[in-house]
């Protein structure tokens, strides 16, 4: 239910973080963050993340391994703001210049099971 993000810190340590995406679109999957965050220091420095979400009984998960590729983009950032207010209340319009957004790509996924009835991966995929 709440997915987590791992990065490498700009320490050289690992760096986890709770994060939503914000959209699908074109096939991509992006999220939001500032050129001031941590998130954004540590994807500039190394550019991959680690990615796991699970239902509200933890009996199923989605990891994702991936390369990530900045993009500004003013509409979808805009309609992130519209859509989440109490983003919108942090940064105001989407022409505030820290804003960006980014994509993942060359990546793998996979879910996993863990019930009574299975256990282990049960879908995996490449692109």
């Amino acid at each position: 239910m709440h997915p987590q993000m791992a990065t490498v810190g700009t320490d050289g340590k690992p760096a986890i973080r709770t994060i939503q995406f914000q959209w699908f679109e074109n096939g991509r999957i992006y999220f939001q963050t500032d050129t001031n965050a941590s998130l954004y220091k540590d994807l500039q420095k190394l550019p991959y993340i680690k990615f796991v979400s699970s239902n509200r009984d933890y009996t199923e998960s989605l990891r994702i391994s991936a390369e990530v590729v900045f993009e500004y983009n003013y509409e979808l950032i805009d309609r992130t703001l519209e859509m989440f207010p109490n983003i919108k209340k942090i940064y105001g319009s989407a022409d505030n210049p820290i804003l960006t957004m980014f994509y993942i790509e060359h990546g793998s996924a996979s879910m996993y099971e863990f019930s009574d009835d299975k256990q282990g991966n049960t879908l995996q995929y490449e692109w």
